[in-house]
């Protein structure tokens, strides 16, 4: 019942970071509030959503800050049981930028 209430709590706010990043779709806040949102979608484990938003990132967002929202689609992934999309995200994270801290952090999450 606790993690159920816990996973209540990030789904709610996860709603409130997108309805912000939704209103502020051309200001400066918006990779921010966008990336808040899917984390805590994640959180809450609502992985279809987490990826959602994370592809509208990957979308908006230069190529080079792309491999933080590709390595977390790959956990998202992994964490719904898709191993084979995850091998995907992560190859393409690591395609784009190989020199991005994410791209580090995702050859280690294959390799295990």
């Amino acid at each position: 019942a606790e993690l159920e209430q816990l996973e209540n709590l990030y789904r709610q706010a996860a709603n409130c970071y997108e309805s912000l990043a939704n209103a502020q779709l051309i200001g400066q806040d918006y990779p921010d509030l966008l990336w808040k949102a899917i984390q805590c979608y994640a959180q809450s484990q609502d992985y279809q959503k987490s990826n959602q938003l994370a592809d509208r990132f990957i979308n908006v967002m230069p190529r080079f800050d792309q491999p933080k929202a590709l390595l977390q689609k790959a956990k998202n992934y992994s964490n719904a049981e898709q191993p084979l999309s995850a091998l995907d995200a992560l190859q393409r994270c690591v395609a784009i930028a190989p020199d991005h801290p994410s791209s580090y952090e995702a050859r280690l999450f294959a390799a295990q």
